[in-house]
C-alpha cells in the first residue's frame, strides 16, 4: 500500500483533466487513491507560488507520514515542487513520478511569453495576463513569480527513485532537461519519451503514464 498524491503545474489546478482521470484510473484498476492537491492556495491560478507549493506538499505529507510510504506525481511545475520537497525532506518521499517537470524554468520565461521585450514589459508592470489552458480564463500573474524561480535550484537533487515521461514535442520545457536530470543519476532515474507536447493528453500517453506509474509505484493491477 502506498499514499499517492498529484501535484499540479502553472495555469492548472486541482480539478486538471490529467490528474482526474489518472485518479479514476488508479482507483478503479490498482485500487489506489490519488489526493488531488491544491498548490494555487484556493484554486486560483493567480496565486500560485513556489513557498505556497512547497507548504501544500509539506501539509499532506505531514498528514500522511504514518500511513504508508508516499508517492508524489507532479505535472510541469508539480514536477519540479515534487523533486524539490523529495529533495528537502527525503525521508518522507518514496518515489516520484515526474510528467514534463519545469526544470529550469527560470531560464524559459523569455520563450514562454515570446521574446525579451515581453519579459521586460512584466518586469515593468509587475504582473501579466496568461490565459488557463482549460477553461480560456484570463488570470494576472505578478512577475515575483517568475522572479522567484532563480531562488530556488532549477533541477532539485532529490536522492528516491523517480521516472520522468516527457513530451518529445514539448516546446515549453524541452526534454533535454529531464534526459539531464536522469544523467545525475541513472541508477535511480528512468526517462520515458513519448511522441506528444507539454501537456501529455493524446490517450496514448495518458495510457503511458498509467503504465508507468503503476511500474514507478509498485502497484498491482486488480482487474
Amino acid at each position: 500500500m502506498v499514499v499517492c498524491a498529484y501535484l499540479h503545474g502553472f495555469l492548472s489546478s486541482h480539478a486538471s483533466s490529467k490528474g482526474k482521470y489518472l485518479a479514476q484510473q488508479l482507483d478503479r484498476r490498482f485500487a489506489t487513491q490519488l489526493h488531488l492537491l491544491d498548490l494555487n492556495g484556493g484554486g486560483d491560478p493567480s496565486r500560485l507560488s513556489h513557498d505556497g507549493a512547497l507548504s501544500a506538499v509539506d501539509g499532506f505529507c505531514r498528514s500522511h507520514a504514518k500511513a504508508a510510504p508516499i508517492c508524489l506525481i507532479g505535472s510541469s511545475f508539480g514536477g519540479w515542487a515534487a523533486a524539490a520537497y523529495a529533495s528537502l525532506h527525503p525521508e518522507r518521499v518514496d518515489r516520484l513520478l515526474l510528467l514534463c517537470p519545469a526544470f529550469g524554468l527560470a531560464d524559459r520565461w523569455e520563450a514562454i511569453v515570446g521574446g525579451s521585450e515581453q519579459l521586460k514589459a512584466w518586469e515593468t508592470s509587475g504582473s501579466r495576463t496568461f490565459v488557463v489552458p482549460a477553461s480560456g480564463q484570463k488570470v494576472s500573474i505578478p512577475w515575483a513569480f517568475a522572479a522567484r524561480c532563480a531562488d530556488f535550484p532549477t533541477m532539485p537533487p532529490a536522492g528516491c527513485v523517480t521516472t520522468i515521461v516527457h513530451g518529445k514535442h514539448d516546446s515549453v520545457i524541452p526534454w533535454q532537461s529531464s534526459q539531464a536530470f536522469v544523467e545525475k543519476d541513472p541508477g535511480r532515474r528512468k526517462l520515458v519519451l513519448l511522441d506528444d507536447d507539454h501537456a501529455l493528453t493524446l490517450p496514448s500517453s495518458l495510457a503511458a503514464v498509467l503504465d508507468e506509474t503503476a511500474a514507478c509505484f509498485g502497484l498491482r493491477d486488480t482487474e
